[in-house]
């Protein structure tokens, strides 16, 4: 990537963060040919589908799993941050798609050869996302920050000669 275009790719990432509707953890990636920005993915759920933050709450050093009601009304119980992570992850392991995979399925869907493309992520891939990634062809990945749960992802993509990284 050239580096005229590291703090442009870098602000576009983290602009694309804040529409992630995941309470947990903000994800967005870019898929690059040629030095413009192609398709774009945050994680969240699908069309449809009661979204994490409406499920997932953290207010106040509290945490909560339920539902916000009416304007100023919440339904949930409050739990520790352990068990909060803890339902997030079974819920997130079942519901959310990550931003990798909504970048990609959008590139695939419009046609796009994305072996052609970069990857620019905001956290560095999980292991499945990696897969993806190997599967399709992609050769470049770019990331601005680690995954907190696991190197696993980055490990995978780099023992299978995708080039990896880091975006300072």
């Amino acid at each position: 990537m050239k580096l005229k275009y590291k703090p442009i790719y870098t602000q576009a990432v983290r602009s694309y963060e804040s529409l992630s509707t995941c309470n947990r953890l903000h994800v967005a990636a870019l898929l690059v040919q040629d030095g413009r920005i192609v398709s774009v993915g945050y994680n969240g759920v699908p069309s449809g589908q009661k979204h994490c933050c409406d499920i997932f709450i953290k207010t106040g050093g509290k945490f909560y799993v339920g539902e916000w009601g009416p304007p100023g009304e919440m339904s949930a119980n409050e739990v520790t941050e352990e068990e909060w992570k803890r339902q997030h992850h079974m819920f997130s392991e079942r519901y959310e798609v990550h931003a990798e995979m909504n970048c990609i399925a959008f590139a695939t869907k419009n046609r796009i050869d994305v072996s052609k493309c970069n990857l620019i992520i905001s956290i560095s891939p999980c292991i499945n996302c990696a897969k993806l990634i190997t599967a399709v062809g992609i050769k470049k990945v770019y990331y601005l920050d680690e995954y907190d749960r696991s190197q696993d992802g980055i490990n995978y993509l780099r023992d299978n000669g995708v080039i990896c990284e880091k975006v300072t």
